[in-house]
C-alpha cells in the first residue's frame, strides 16, 4: 500500500475517533489506522464531565449518549468505614450548561465509530500496525509493520499511553514511574444487587487510608461500574486487561463500609481486573514536524480527576480547529497553536491528579477527619465553593 492522505490518525480509540469526526465536520477526509483487526473496545465506565460533553454535543453525539449513558445527580462522598454520607454536591446546583455523563467506554467508542463511518465508510482501517513515522518536506510518511507505507500532510498519534510515535516526537522520552497504586475495576449488573445495596445515582466515592473507591451507574442504570485504588509496592503490571482475583480485591477493602464491601462481593469473579498506575512527566513538545500527539499519547493522566477521556476529546476538537485554520491559511502553524492552546491546561490537570492521589489516600486520621468536615461543610453552605477544585475544568469550553 502506497498512497497519500491529507491526515492520518494512528489509533482508533476515543481520542482518535473524536478527532476524525471533528475533522470530517470541517471538510477533511481523515484516515484512521487501528492496529486491532476489529474495534471492539473493552473496558468499563467513563465519566464525561461538562467540558467534554459539550464537545460531544457539537459532534452530534447527544442522541447516542442519551440512549446509552446515565446522568448522575451529583458527587457523593461516603465515609470509608461507616458509610455515612459526608458531602453531596448536586450538579443542578452548579448550573453547568452541559451535563455530566456516565457511560460505558465501549458505548462511546461505538457511537464515535458509527458517526465517523456514516460520513465515510472507508475512514477507519483496521488491522494496520504503524511501525514508524518519518518527516519529509511538507508531509510525513507512515511506515507500517508489514513494510507498506503511506504519505500524509499531517499525522496525528492517538495511539494511547504506550504510543510508539511518542518516542519519535520526544528527543529524550522519560520512562514511566510506578506510583505505588494499583487499580481494581469491574462491572456489576444491577439486577444482581438487592435494592438495599444499590448506591445512590451519583458519582459515589469512598476515601480511606491508602485507598479509595469510585462507583457509578452506566448503561441506563442497568450496570454498576466500580474502580478501587489501593497502595502497594509489589505489583507493577500496567495492562488494564489483566484478570485478577475477586478474593484478593475484597481483601484490600476488608474493614471498609459493610454496604460497600457487600456490593463489591457481587462482582463477577471471572471479570475482575487490576492494573498498576504509572505517571509520566508533561512533554515539552507535543509535535515534531508534521507529527502531532493527542490524548494519552502526550498527557496520560492518573484517574484521580476522571479527565483522561475528557481531555482527549478536548484535544480532538482543538486540533481539528488548528488544521482548519491551516487549511484556510497555509502559512499558519497548527502544531504550535495546538500545543499553546492545550499544554498549560493539561499540565495543570495532571498536577491536580497527582495532588488528589495524596488527598484521597490520606493515612492520618486527624487529617482525614478535617478533610471530610471541610468537604461536608462547604457542600452544605455553598455547592459552588465545594466544587472549586474542579469547577475551572468543568466550565472550560474548547
Amino acid at each position: 500500500m502506497t498512497s497519500h492522505s491529507d491526515i492520518v490518525i494512528v489509533g482508533g480509540g476515543i481520542g482518535g475517533l473524536a478527532c476524525a469526526l471533528a475533522l470530517q465536520q470541517r471538510g477533511f477526509r481523515p484516515r484512521v489506522l487501528e492496529r486491532a483487526t476489529e474495534i471492539s473496545e473493552i473496558g468499563a465506565g467513563l465519566q464525561i464531565s461538562p467540558n467534554a460533553a459539550c464537545v460531544l454535543d457539537a459532534l452530534g453525539l447527544t442522541p447516542a449518549l442519551e440512549a446509552a449513558g446515565c446522568y448522575p445527580e451529583g458527587i457523593h462522598a461516603h465515609h470509608w468505614e461507616s458509610g455515612r454520607s459526608l458531602a453531596h454536591v448536586r450538579f443542578a446546583d452548579l448550573e453547568y450548561d452541559a451535563p455530566y455523563i456516565h457511560i460505558h467506554r465501549a458505548d462511546l467508542v461505538g457511537a464515535l465509530l458509527a458517526a465517523v463511518r456514516a460520513n465515510d465508510p472507508e475512514a477507519v482501517q483496521e488491522g494496520y500496525t504503524v511501525d514508524a513515522v518519518e518527516n519529509g518536506v511538507g508531509e510525513a510518511r507512515v511506515i507500517l509493520k508489514n513494510g507498506d507505507w503511506l504519505r500524509a500532510s499531517w499525522v496525528i498519534a492517538a495511539d494511547g499511553i504506550h504510543s510508539r510515535l511518542r518516542d519519535f516526537v520526544c528527543d529524550q522520552p522519560t520512562p514511566p514511574r510506578f506510583t505505588g497504586n494499583v487499580a481494581w475495576r469491574g462491572l456489576i449488573p444491577v439486577d444482581r444487587l438487592p435494592t438495599g445495596l444499590q448506591p445512590p445515582k451519583d458519582a459515589n466515592i469512598w476515601m480511606g487510608p491508602g485507598a479509595h473507591v469510585v462507583m457509578y451507574y452506566v448503561r441506563r442504570y442497568e450496570v454498576l461500574n466500580f474502580v478501587g485504588v489501593t497502595e502497594r509496592d509489589n505489583w507493577q503490571q500496567e495492562s488494564w486487561t489483566e484478570k485478577a482475583s475477586l478474593k484478593d480485591m475484597l481483601g484490600d477493602f476488608a474493614g471498609w463500609d459493610t454496604r460497600l464491601f457487600q456490593i463489591l462481593a457481587h462482582a463477577d469473579p471471572n471479570a475482575c481486573y487490576r492494573w498498576a498506575l504509572f505517571d509520566r512527566d508533561p512533554l515539552p513538545h507535543w509535535y515534531r514536524g508534521r507529527v502531532m500527539l493527542l490524548g494519552d499519547a502526550v498527557h496520560p493522566m492518573l484517574p484521580f480527576v476522571a479527565q483522561g477521556a475528557a481531555q482527549a476529546i478536548e484535544d480532538a476538537w482543538v486540533l481539528a480547529d488548528a488544521l482548519a485554520r491551516w487549511q484556510k491559511a497555509p502559512q499558519f502553524d497548527p502544531s504550535a497553536w495546538y500545543q499553546a492552546q492545550r499544554a498549560p491546561r493539561c499540565d495543570r490537570i495532571q498536577r491536580l491528579a497527582r495532588d488528589n492521589m495524596k488527598l484521597f489516600h490520606e493515612r492520618r486520621a486527624p487529617v482525614r477527619m478535617a478533610r471530610d468536615l471541610v468537604a461536608g461543610g462547604l457542600a452544605a453552605m455553598s455547592p459552588k465553593l465545594a466544587a472549586r477544585r474542579v469547577d475551572w475544568i468543568y466550565r472550560h469550553r474548547s
